[in-house]
């Protein structure tokens, strides 16, 4: 497979082009990409005991699974929080050079180069 083939591979499993990915072959190879993602789907595919929870992602008490979904959910206000001052102080700077930077920067951050 050439790097160009591997790319347009990589591209159908996650438009990411990166890790982590899983192809559930037990499960008529379902692919889903994103880490958190990925840890509920098999907490919810592979760990569920009898009365249908599991000590890893448990659906009772309420409480518990949503204290569990917070902290896997927890980077993205965490993540906005710190980065949308340093988008808004160079839009407000009017600057194409600067402009130019900041496209970079974002487009290293959601393509993972």
């Amino acid at each position: 497979m050439n790097q160009e083939e591997e790319s347009k591979f990589k591209e159908t499993l996650n438009p990411q082009r990166q890790v982590p990915v899983i192809i559930d072959s037990n499960n008529n190879n379902f692919t889903l990409y994103e880490s958190n993602a990925i840890l509920q789907y098999l907490c919810n595919q592979y760990c569920s005991n009898d009365n249908n929870n599991n000590e890893w992602y448990p659906l009772y008490p309420l409480e518990t699974r949503s204290l569990i979904d917070q902290y896997l959910h927890f980077h993205h206000s965490a993540i906005r929080s710190i980065f949308m001052p340093c988008i808004k102080n160079y839009t407000r700077l009017n600057d194409l050079q600067q402009t130019k930077t900041l496209s970079k920067f974002i487009t290293k951050i959601f393509t993972y180069n």
